[in-house]
């Protein structure tokens, strides 16, 4: 886990916004009749896990899915 200041170091280091720009235009959920797609950009993300909730954010999640890197 970083600290703020190592973030602080990171985002504010002009090598960063030179290399990790993302322009695309296809971020987000996708819903199909083949099931859901969820897309993130997250360069720095060491892990990231989707918590699924019956009514929006409320209460206990019940379902937790690690994604993956592709």
């Amino acid at each position: 886990m970083r600290t703020a200041k190592e973030w602080k170091k990171i985002y504010t280091d002009s090598e960063f916004y030179r290399t990790n720009i993302y322009e695309g235009h296809d971020l987000g959920v996708r819903c199909t009749a083949d099931g859901t797609t969820f897309l993130l950009w997250s360069p720095c993300a060491e892990s990231i896990i989707l918590y699924l909730y019956k009514d929006g954010n409320s209460g206990n999640a019940y379902r937790k899915i690690s994604m993956t890197r592709k």
